[in-house]
């Protein structure tokens, strides 16, 4: 079956340790989109965060941010999709990170909230290259349904202990994933890769089995398995590895573009 549809995860995945994308690879997805394929980002980050990488590679279709929660059009800003957690679901979500001394980040669309700056939200801003709203009362005045809400620990036992409590509350009602050991999100139900990844193709009449999905972390399984074809980077955890069809070389040497190479331009 042709592939007609390729979405790639950022960090670890198209991004280097350096947040470069390779000269290698960007020459795939070139040459694959000049073939009429349709290539997009499937990414965590917020969409400010992803928006430059979107521009970078010249993103025709919309990009999926968020974990799937907010599909939006890069030209036009467009939102397509966007999925929200209730206000009271976040209230309860921050009690108990509070408990534990968790940082806390609240997403309302492009803006994100937090009620201090410490070491942890100064290096998520360098990374993701994005501000961030300081008001150590915002959650006695949040009048908005966020976006997601993500939870910062260096200490990850701590943020295990939260996983399980939340997945215990909230199991079918809402998405409690990890993309990184030390960051944990909570999303709307719907709010997964592979849902957004769905929408997307049926958006674009591509038919799952005309699919790539290519990552590293355990948000990506999802969309790995939902794909026609799955890709986990050479990188990527052992569990992600299991659940690919294949296994591509790592984000230092040109795993996304092999992996179009093999399986889109059957080089």
């Amino acid at each position: 079956m042709t592939i007609k549809l390729v979405a790639v995860d950022l960090d670890h995945t198209l991004l280097n340790e350096n947040r470069k994308i390779s000269d290698y690879d960007l020459e795939k997805i070139q040459k694959a989109r000049s073939n009429g394929v349709h290539f997009t980002i499937a990414t965590g980050r917020m969409y400010v965060a992803a928006r430059e990488y979107g521009k970078y590679l010249n993103i025709d279709i919309p990009v999926i941010t968020y974990q799937g929660s907010l599909i939006k059009k890069l030209m036009s800003s467009k939102e397509m999709l966007h999925l929200r957690i209730p206000n009271s679901i976040t209230q309860e979500a921050i009690e108990l990170a509070k408990d534990r001394d968790i940082h806390i980040n609240v997403y309302n669309g492009d803006d994100l909230y937090v009620f201090s700056e410490n070491d942890l939200i100064k290096r998520y801003k360098k990374v993701n290259g994005i501000t961030a709203i300081v008001d150590p009362n915002f959650d006695k005045k949040m009048d908005f349904e966020p976006t997601k809400v993500a939870f910062v620990d260096n200490d990850v036992s701590v943020l295990d202990e939260l996983e399980n409590e939340l997945i215990d509350k909230y199991l079918g009602k809402y998405d409690v994933t990890r993309s990184f050991p030390h960051l944990l999100e909570l999303g709307h139900k719907d709010a997964t890769k592979s849902k957004a990844l769905e929408f997307l193709s049926n958006e674009l009449g591509v038919k799952q089995e005309e699919t790539m999905a290519i990552g590293d972390g355990i948000n990506d399984i999802d969309m790995i398995e939902w794909a026609g074809i799955g890709i986990a980077m050479g990188n990527a955890n052992e569990i992600v590895k299991k659940s690919a069809d294949w296994i591509t070389d790592d984000n230092e040497n040109g795993g996304v573009g092999k992996a179009i190479e093999r399986f889109v331009l059957k080089a």
